[in-house]
């Protein structure tokens, strides 16, 4: 399987519905992901956070392919975030962005 066929499988099986919570100084973010054909193999999932969802991204924290939550400790007070989800195969392709989501500090 080339990457570009990789990305536009991953791509259509992810289906994430990200939610932010704020509490304090961290951001709890969740997600469902719909089961993959078994010929995708995911390696990883990656938690990516950006000022906007429209700038650029860093990717905050990589996580194991069956994870669905992971916290931000590293918020500021006053701050807004965007996040996403992308996932790598085994082939390390990586997904399209999920859809993004913010998060405003108090």
């Amino acid at each position: 399987m080339n990457g570009l066929i990789a990305s536009a499988v991953l791509l259509s099986l992810l289906s994430i519905q990200a939610t932010c919570a704020s509490s304090g100084h961290s951001v709890l973010l969740t997600w469902k992901q719909q089961p993959q054909p078994t010929n995708v193999v995911i390696a990883q999932q990656r938690m990516h956070r950006a000022a906007s969802c429209s700038q650029s991204q860093q990717v905050v924290v990589a996580v194991g392919p069956a994870a669905s939550t992971v916290t931000d400790t590293t918020v500021q007070t006053k701050q807004q975030y965007a996040y996403w989800i992308t996932v790598v195969d085994k082939n390390g392709v990586e997904s399209p962005k999920s859809n993004c989501v913010t998060a405003s500090i108090p």
